[in-house]
């Protein structure tokens, strides 16, 4: 029987996805692994719709491998002016040393201005321009094409050398911490983790619909709140109502954000830092549950 050979077809991105805001970031929120894989980054999400000033970024993230914070940027069509000032508004509101900016199409003087960035900022600063398209075969399921249009110079070669030391070095690191917390505290195992080296554990707040992330970061350590079955920060801000500022208050948590979360900025270097961060750890696990069930938020 002779093969059957088709041919490759373009398929407008509204098919893919009707709205931005509502279905192309989600999903993207969801696969950041085709992001991390196509540009050397290991990315996890935050949050979604993160508010900054007037503005919300589509998507906050943390580069694994540095612990840097990302801002990712979308658009269903053509880079504009518009979104040029809100990436660089995203850009030093949050302090971000990787930008990536999505689209249909990143216009030449869009990509003149990634390459003006990458040129003339500091090399721990990384700016990228990646198109998306999306395709089919005969009646395939529709099938995403990202493509770097614009990077720092030598990028590749630099991810590789950076991170394949600094990876395998933090993953030692993370599974040795984990290690000890667990031998002292079995139930830091949680429910959850991308493994043995990765830098989170998450455990599930009890008779709660909501996980307690705990995380190891460049820095020291933190928690951060999230909802269980995906849901987004917002969700889970919407659906705490007022419970969410008293728990802040009660908690200590970072201001003005729209995610319950604390962090603890130490020395990984210092002689007794593993316990010191493991007690932190233990300690404001049992602080987070107490307090969610002395308001008694349940299921």
């Amino acid at each position: 029987m002779p093969i059957q050979i088709s041919t490759l077809q373009s398929i407008p991105l509204r098919d893919a996805w009707t709205h931005e805001a509502r279905d192309f970031t989600p999903w993207l929120a969801e696969n950041l692994d085709r992001l991390s894989e196509l540009l050397g980054l290991e990315l996890e999400l935050i949050s979604t719709e993160h508010p900054v000033g007037s503005f919300n970024l589509d998507i906050y993230a943390r580069d694994l491998h540095s612990d840097d914070v990302v801002a990712i940027e979308n658009q269903l069509e053509r880079t504009d002016h518009t979104h040029l000032g809100q990436v660089m508004t995203y850009f030093s509101a949050l302090e971000a040393r990787k930008v990536i900016w999505i689209a249909s199409e990143i216009r030449e003087e869009h990509r003149a201005v990634i390459n003006w960035l990458n040129a003339h900022t500091p090399q721990e600063y990384a700016f990228f321009g990646v198109e998306v398209s999306t395709v089919r075969i005969a009646d395939s399921p529709i099938a995403p094409v990202f493509t770097v249009v614009e990077k720092p110079n030598n990028w590749v070669r630099a991810v590789q050398q950076q991170s394949r030391s600094s990876r395998d070095e933090t993953g030692e690191r993370n599974r040795a911490f984990w290690d000890a917390a667990i031998r002292q505290y079995p139930d830091l195992e949680g429910v959850g983790t991308k493994g043995p080296g990765a830098s989170n554990r998450w455990l599930e707040i009890p008779s709660c619909p909501y996980i307690l992330s705990l995380a190891l970061t460049q820095n020291g350590v933190g928690w951060f709140v999230r909802g269980q079955q995906k849901r987004s920060d917002e969700e889970v801000f919407a659906e705490l109502g007022d419970n969410f500022e008293t728990l802040r208050e009660m908690l200590g948590c970072v201001p003005k954000k729209n995610y319950l979360a604390r962090w603890f900025h130490h020395d990984w270097s210092d002689t007794n830092a593993q316990n010191t961060m493991i007690e932190w750890l233990v300690a404001e696990k049992q602080k987070v549950f107490e307090a969610f069930d002395q308001l008694r938020i349940r299921d």
